[in-house]
Formats: C-alpha cells, sequence, structure tokens
C-alpha cells in the first residue's frame, strides 16, 4: 500500500488546525501562546492559519512548558500527549464522529 501526501500547503493547514485546538484546550490566548513559543503575534497567527510552520525552537518551548509533542502537531500523534489532554481530544472526536453519524442517519431518513 503506498503513502499518501498532503501537499505542503496543506500540511501546513493541519498542523495550524492542531496548534489552534491545543491552545484552545490548554485555555492559552494566542498572545500567551506566541510569547511561550518565543515569537511574534504574528508569526504566530501566520502558524495557526497555516501559512508556515511552526519552528522547531517553538515547538520545543511548546513540549517542555505543556508537554505537546512534535509528533502530534504535525504527525497527529496522540500517544506522547500528557493524558488528561488526550482523553480531552478523545471525547471531542468521539463527540464530532456521533454528531456525523446522526447527520448522515437523518439524511439516509432514519432518525
Amino acid at each position: 500500500m503506498q503513502d499518501t501526501f498532503l501537499s505542503q500547503s496543506e500540511h501546513q493547514k493541519v498542523v495550524g488546525a492542531r496548534l489552534r485546538r491545543v491552545v484552545g484546550m490548554l485555555d492559552m490566548t494566542y498572545v500567551e501562546a506566541a510569547a511561550l513559543m518565543n515569537v511574534s503575534k504574528q508569526t504566530f497567527n501566520d502558524w495557526l492559519k497555516g501559512n508556515s510552520y511552526p519552528n522547531v525552537y517553538g515547538v520545543y518551548r511548546l513540549q517542555k512548558a505543556k508537554g505537546i509533542t512534535y509528533d502530534f502537531l504535525f504527525l497527529g500523534d496522540w500517544s506522547g500527549l500528557p493524558p488528561k489532554l488526550a482523553a480531552e481530544m478523545d471525547a471531542e472526536l468521539r463527540a464530532e464522529m456521533d454528531a456525523a453519524l446522526a447527520r448522515d442517519r437523518v439524511g439516509a431518513g432514519n432518525p
């Protein structure tokens, strides 16, 4: 089976979405997160929008301070996240899946 790869611009957007989600779950403001990652608000905003990738040093600082791993941000691997955060993400994902299944049932005429 051959791996399929996202384009770089698509992957940057995915990484930005993961970063945005994790900052929200940590109850941090974007200003606080930018300061923690040692970048300007504009640079951080570019990361969130997927205009560019977070830099290695910023990800290092986020991991050391909050336990958010490179593997999660860039690969989507939850295994190294702090347990509480992983559980919250799992609950969110399950709720999203349940909502999608409910929409599919209603769309198919099955309540």
